[in-house]
């Protein structure tokens, strides 16, 4: 039977990077690596021989790639995996994703590769659907009940690409590329008092979801994943926001929260 393994590796101040074991054929990727230290510690520390077989980039930024040359120099059979628009941004690239969709093979489980440009033009998100769960890496494009900033894309090129998000099974799991969750959620709170963008059922579930992730927070657990399901019914990018009141906007709004 297939089986997926995702550890969760904090890395730097608030970065997290993603370590996959296909357990079944022995396969381990890796997502943004922001330091390549703590990613080998922890496969030598899994005592299972574990090799390197992909590193996946899920933009150009350093805090999500500054581990990449180190990794290859260990183990110089990973295929390192990003964006045609990260050409010239991110060295010892051995496959580009041309277009949106575009699946990797790794091992018993297909790694689809979505287009979310808007952060910066070449923003991927990696999706992989098992027998039992859905994932999605969402890198900086998609936070838990918040986004990323549009540094390159336009704000409308970032709405586009997380409305590709909002199709997906309400059952995602949703792993981000920053411990910001909190943060997020008190932006959520001062939001609602600036516009009531939530109805009285939607508030009471952020309250309750604020309530959740204070406690794994005070006991220095991740606030990772999260639910597609809760960030549809609280996060303000995924809200039908009124009508006086544009994506831009808000997320000007965050930008000086």
């Amino acid at each position: 039977m297939e089986k997926l393994k995702i550890y969760i590796i904090p890395m730097l101040k608030d970065n997290y990077s993603y370590i996959l074991h296909d357990i079944e054929n022995n396969k381990t990727a890796v997502i943004d690596p922001a330091n390549a230290k703590p990613i080998i510690k922890f496969l030598n520390e899994l005592e299972l021989g574990l090799e390197l077989d992909f590193i996946l980039n899920t933009h150009h930024h350093s805090d999500h790639i500054g581990g990449n040359k180190e990794l290859h120099k260990r183990y110089p059979n990973a295929k390192l995996i990003t964006s045609k628009l990260n050409k010239g941004k991110i060295s010892n690239i051995s496959h580009f994703i041309c277009k949106s969709n575009e699946k990797i093979k790794f091992g018993n489980f297909d790694i689809e590769c979505i287009s979310t440009p808007g952060h910066t033009m070449g923003s991927l998100c990696f999706y992989i659907k098992t027998e039992k769960e859905n994932i999605l890496f969402t890198g900086d494009t998609l936070f838990n009940f918040g986004c990323g900033r549009n540094f390159e894309g336009s704000a409308h090129q970032l709405f586009n690409s997380l409305n590709k998000l909002k199709i997906l099974p309400l059952e995602t799991k949703i792993y981000s590329g920053h411990e910001y969750t909190l943060k997020n959620l008190e932006f959520c709170m001062d939001l609602q008092k600036r516009c009531n963008y939530l109805n009285k059922y939607h508030f009471e579930h952020l309250l309750k979801c604020k309530e959740k992730i204070e406690d794994l927070r005070n006991n220095e657990l991740p606030s990772v994943p999260t639910l597609l399901e809760d960030e549809i019914k609280i996060n303000p990018f995924f809200k039908n926001i009124p009508i006086h009141t544009t994506f831009a906007l808000i997320r000007n709004l965050k930008n000086s929260f």
